[in-house]
């Protein structure tokens, strides 16, 4: 356990385990970062209206179809189609994203 088991390399990138049990789960850098980069995209593609999703990881610009600004569900952990609260977005991001719905009995 703990980051100090993993061996990171510039060149060509790369990062090793050095303990073979070791797990390292990347899955909300990696969610993270492909939302910022195809936001990026659809900008430089001049598109002004959009939400990127990718897992609760969540960006806008511009309006919906509607004409108002994006509103964003947060999900009530203890319910199955709850929603907890509702955050209006203008042109900014937010991580809905959470684990108490992954677990194991």
């Amino acid at each position: 356990m703990g980051y100090h088991n993993l061996i990171f390399r510039d060149t060509p990138p790369a990062i090793k385990k050095s303990v073979s049990e070791l797990y390292c789960d990347l899955s909300a850098i990696a969610k993270g970062y492909g939302v910022d980069q195809l936001a990026g995209f659809l900008t430089e593609q001049t598109i002004e209206n959009y939400m990127v999703d990718i897992g609760g990881e969540i960006r806008t610009r511009g309006k919906n179809a509607g004409g108002v600004y994006w509103k964003i569900g947060v999900a009530t952990p203890d319910e199955e189609f709850g929603v907890q609260k509702v955050i209006p977005l203008e042109n900014q991001a937010v991580a809905t994203s959470g684990d108490y719905r992954n677990y194991f009995e």
